[in-house]
């Protein structure tokens, strides 16, 4: 008898900790452990359902590997001082979801921090191709929020791997974006590594920042393909110190359009000391491109009126 209860406490322990990958200190009414960040049952959902979290500083740990991301959860705004997002250990956050895996809706605040000095590191994967997949959403006005020191993975043909859709009441604004590796997931090349596409309605997804980013392998055999496409309804972008480049010969099916940096609306932009080509974040090694036919490469797009330097 003693035996039996003895391998019946371990298998609950096993199974428990299992299921413990995602703990939520520093809430009302949320903190405790989860399945998952996105899932019904993950700690966005239970942030959301919480109610107001006013003066709260929020830690979100990711304590082991999730491979079930389903994107059902956005993270809205709970009115917190701070949430911050970090791995303990090396970790990752993974799924194959044609919607934004993880989309902060409104939020405010949030940093996403893989550590990637001191042992940590979080990588955060959607290998999806469809026309609605993304990796990491910013909408309805998400602003003030940090994503640093991540490996950002996507194969978004439509979209991109990190994506700015249209606001609210204002748009996303004011968003850091800084030395991160964005690049392909396993699903395939993603056509956009960043895209940002304003509304008209409101005012435009402005004074976000991209800042010392390895950006890489971002192609589409038969369309037009972009690393930062800052599109209509946009301004006053800094993007600057990025690296952007190729790991692998690309070989078009149809001729089309290969851009570094494309934008396409507004003014005020910052935009300078961005290594754009090549086969490494270093410069080194080449950039090779089979059957491209226009557009502006190893260029760095087509810019407005108004900007600092383009280099």
């Amino acid at each position: 008898m003693k035996k039996i209860y003895l391998i019946l406490l371990i298998v609950f322990a096993f199974l428990s900790g299992s299921q413990a990958q995602v703990t939520v200190s520093g809430s009302t009414g949320a903190d405790g452990t989860y399945a998952s960040l996105t899932q019904a049952a993950g700690a966005f959902a239970a942030i959301n359902a919480a109610g107001s979290q006013a003066g709260n500083n929020i830690l979100i740990t990711i304590t082991a590997d999730v491979a079930t991301e389903d994107g059902a959860n956005q993270l809205n705004n709970g009115g917190w001082t701070t949430l911050t997002i970090n791995p303990s250990g090396t970790r990752t956050l993974s799924g194959n979801v044609n919607t934004s895996m993880i989309r902060l809706s409104g939020a405010a605040n949030v940093t996403i921090d893989g550590l990637n000095s001191g042992g940590n590191s979080l990588a955060i994967s959607n290998t999806n191709i469809g026309a609605s997949a993304a990796t990491i959403t910013f909408a309805n006005g998400a602003s003030s929020n940090t994503i640093q020191n991540c490996n950002i993975l996507g194969s978004a043909t439509n979209l991109g791997v990190i994506f700015f859709t249209t606001g609210t009441v204002t748009g996303n604004n004011n968003n850091l974006i800084t030395q991160c590796n964005i690049s392909a997931s396993a699903g395939g090349n993603p056509t956009n590594a960043i895209l940002s596409v304003g509304t008209s309605a409101v005012m435009p997804n402005s004074n976000n920042t991209i800042t010392v980013c390895n950006i890489s392998d971002y192609f589409s055999a038969g369309s037009a393909s972009t690393g930062i496409n800052i599109n209509s309804n946009n301004s006053d972008w800094t993007i600057t110190n990025n690296a952007l480049y190729q790991t692998a010969t690309r070989t078009y099916t149809t001729a089309n359009t290969h851009n570094g940096i494309l934008i396409n609306s507004g003014a005020g932009y910052t935009i300078n000391n961005n290594v754009i080509g090549f086969a490494a974040p270093n410069g080194t090694g080449t950039t090779n491109m089979i059957g491209y036919a226009s557009g502006v490469f190893p260029g760095s797009g087509t810019f407005p009126t108004s900007y600092t330097q383009v280099v």
